[in-house]
């Protein structure tokens, strides 16, 4: 019996097709596509970082001030976003797993992780 594809019954030849269950034209694969694959990028709801140069000073700025701070990342297990928010304490607490650290660990995490930079930070009097 030979392979053929899920869309249109056709049969198949061609090897990656074949893993793939389906032909070039039924997936959309035409070998000589002009358009680019499409990036959606994630619109901000513009409460925590309006009006900040970039994410990163966004980032700083809410750290420093004691907002939530919006890290753009998702939590693998959860796929919720990883926001920390102050906790009363004086500490942050990532909502999404429950961590919590003091805003010293949580800035030395984003620093680290390119989310922030050192030129960011605002400096104490």
């Amino acid at each position: 019996m030979k392979p053929r594809c899920k869309r249109c019954h056709r049969v198949l030849h061609d090897p990656v097709s074949i893993a793939i269950g389906m032909g070039p034209e039924c997936r959309g694969d035409s070998g000589h596509s002009t358009r680019s694959p499409q990036v959606h990028q994630k619109s901000s709801r513009g409460s925590a970082y309006s009006g900040a140069a970039s994410p990163a000073d966004a980032r700083a700025d809410a750290l420093a001030s004691g907002r939530p701070v919006e890290t753009g990342l998702r939590n693998p297990r959860t796929l919720t976003e990883v926001v920390y928010v102050p906790d009363g304490n004086g500490n942050y607490v990532d909502r999404s797993s429950g961590h919590t650290c003091t805003p010293a660990e949580l800035e030395k995490c984003l620093e680290a992780c390119g989310l922030i930079h050192k030129t960011s930070l605002p400096t104490e009097s």
